[in-house]
């Protein structure tokens, strides 16, 4: 049996601390992992510490050392013992299609990719909702970006810990350690992913707006228009044609019918980081709607309002006009949850960090509606910091950082949009005849804990304790993408008269 050490805590992370010795904590692990019925040998990386501010889900949460993580292959649920009837949404109109197996494909953000735990790794990626519905459909293929047996926890992957060297109230997690989908990282943590190759159905890519598929920052173009290295790289590793873009490659296949999820990451982008959303949301009303249909959609790329000068059109009205010039009657759309309600962003509460500003005799900040679960928030609040080396406090200017709080005008402006980007969701749904499945409405229930699953299961929102959310306190955990994939059938189910069974989402209660 080898050990592990963990390593010494990063100075940069916890910024204005005192610096303060770990205690070495050894952890078994078993050096060889079964994977899909292989052997295969835990391989360590030792260099991953430099990806921890490249979040798969771009939040930089306090990595305080690493931890070897073996894979344990997700149990999926067992399938219906009947196939469920499809013909409803088969199309037989399309030669190509007729007499074939229904094929099903996917496109979003996080949350469609099955980012879970702060990371992208096979685990999750199997677990994602869309493959849980195909696979309750009982689809003869629905093929996923997974990442070689070998590099089974892909990128970015974290364990909670509870070893806390300040004390402060941010969760502390350790980096996985080994067995990495990251072919190299050079002195400025710029890292390169190996590459997937193969028949995609699910296209969802961590962290990616709908504009960025298009074919400007998509393929191996260098024109990265300002995006950052970690996104970049989640793109190219499926796009390895030159120049082809995630929506060139979707649109090169047929299929029956397509899921899609945007806004998520646009509203996150707004929200966290320097990005703007230029005239997003595009269009609300029909005069709208009937002038661009005239418009001819051979270059997808003129569509995207972001990265052109042509007239903004946003990516789900765009694919569904695409699926319709393509005779693909059945899409459903998703719309976007209150992501600020989720536990991670209540980690800390602004009467903590008045107090400590209170002491220090300071002014009161500007009006602040929330304070981000930050390494800086964390010195500030931390019991084992003395109070002249408060972070902040030392400066003529006590306002903090743009990156660790939230004010009530952009508080004000994320609400407004948030409705904005739900509200478009509707009009397109109405507009093409597309069933679409309310994720807000059912996220709002989840955080209330008013919801039970439809097999009796009582939903935990709480964190870290609870069933709903993955160890990050973002991500849903595989009990909660089955949830999710449940109000997507019922939406299927609903308008387009099929009949697939719900998932048994207790059999996902002990999936890691």
């Amino acid at each position: 049996m080898k050990k592990y050490t963990l390593l010494s805590l990063s100075v940069a992370v916890l910024t204005a601390c005192t610096i303060f010795e770990p205690v070495p904590a050894e952890a078994p692990y078993a050096p060889y992992s079964l994977v899909a019925g292989d052997t295969v040998k835990t391989r360590e990386d030792k260099n991953l510490l430099k990806t921890k501010n490249l979040e798969a889900d771009a939040i930089k949460i306090i990595v305080v050392g690493e931890q070897v993580v073996t894979y344990k292959e997700p149990k999926l649920h067992t399938p219906p013992a009947k196939d469920p009837d499809l013909s409803k949404i088969k199309n037989n109109e399309d030669p190509d299609l007729k007499g074939k197996p229904l094929r099903m494909v996917a496109i979003g953000g996080s949350l469609t990719a099955g980012v879970r735990d702060g990371g992208y790794f096979n685990e999750g990626i199997m677990t994602s909702y869309p493959n849980l519905i195909a696979r309750q459909m009982k689809l003869k293929k629905f093929e996923q970006p997974l990442f070689n047996a070998t590099d089974y926890n892909g990128y970015g992957r974290k364990v909670r810990t509870d070893f806390n060297p300040t004390g402060g109230p941010v969760p502390k997690y350790l980096q996985a350690a080994n067995n990495s989908g990251i072919a190299s990282i050079d002195e400025k943590s710029n890292m390169k992913l190996k590459k997937y190759s193969g028949d995609l159905d699910n296209f969802a890519i961590p962290r990616q707006r709908g504009s960025n598929y298009a074919p400007s920052v998509g393929g191996n173009s260098e024109n990265r228009n300002n995006y950052d290295n970690s996104g970049y790289e989640l793109i190219k590793r499926i796009s390895y044609v030159k120049d082809e873009s995630i929506t060139d490659m979707l649109f090169k296949k047929k299929f029956d019918i397509m899921l899609i999820e945007t806004g998520y990451e646009e509203i996150w982008g707004y929200l966290f980081g320097a990005r703007t959303l230029g005239a997003w949301p595009y269009l609300t009303d029909e005069k709208w709607f009937s002038d661009k249909e005239q418009v001819n959609t051979e270059r997808l790329s003129s569509y995207i309002g972001y990265f052109t000068n042509s007239t903004p059109i946003s990516p789900p009205f765009m694919y569904c006009l695409e699926a319709k010039k393509r005779n693909t009657k059945n899409v459903v759309l998703v719309n976007t949850p209150n992501f600020l309600d989720f536990p991670y962003f209540k980690t800390i509460k602004s009467k903590d960090v008045d107090a400590i500003y209170s002491m220090a005799s300071k002014n009161q900040l500007r009006e602040i509606s929330s304070y981000l679960p930050t390494s800086t928030i964390d010195s500030l609040i931390s019991p084992k910091v003395h109070i002249s080396l408060k972070p902040w406090l030392k400066s003529e200017d006590s306002d903090p950082n743009g990156d660790s709080f939230i004010s009530n005008v952009k508080l004000v402006s994320y609400k407004r949009i948030l409705k904005e980007f739900n509200d478009e969701k509707e009009a397109i749904a109405k507009k093409f005849n597309h069933p679409l499945v309310d994720l807000k409405s059912l996220f709002d229930k989840i955080l209330r804990n008013e919801f039970t699953t439809d097999d009796g299961i009582k939903v935990d929102a709480s964190w870290p304790n609870g069933n709903f959310f993955s160890n990050d306190g973002i991500s849903p955990s595989a009990f909660g993408q089955a949830i999710i994939a449940n109000e997507v059938i019922k939406s299927m189910n609903s308008f387009y008269k099929t009949e697939i069974p719900m998932i048994p989402t207790r059999e996902y209660l002990q999936v890691k």
